[in-house]
């Protein structure tokens, strides 16, 4: 499961899904229609349950450290993340 809050000044969004690729790059084209081209305006929440496969996780590590450097303020609760069973 992939949790995420986006909060921007231009509004804020809840997203609740299954924790697929096709999810994390729906999260990251959310995040950018929220930008506002201000470093820091708009935050990401973003939690992980245990189911989450290792890959998936891997993606969205990687989108943390590229949303990260654009200037989205971050954070990750995550918990133990499982084996990669299937991508």
């Amino acid at each position: 499961m992939l949790e995420a809050r986006i909060v921007s000044p231009r509004g804020s969004l809840y997203i609740a899904a299954d924790a697929t690729p096709y999810d994390v790059q729906q999260l990251r084209s959310h995040v950018r229609a929220l930008r506002t081209g201000h470093r820091g305006d708009v935050r990401l929440a973003l939690h992980l349950g245990p189911e989450t496969r290792a890959r998936v996780a891997s993606l969205v590590a990687a989108l943390v450290a590229r949303l990260a450097d654009e200037g989205v303020v971050v954070s990750v609760d995550d918990e133990q993340v499982g084996g990669d069973t299937a991508a």
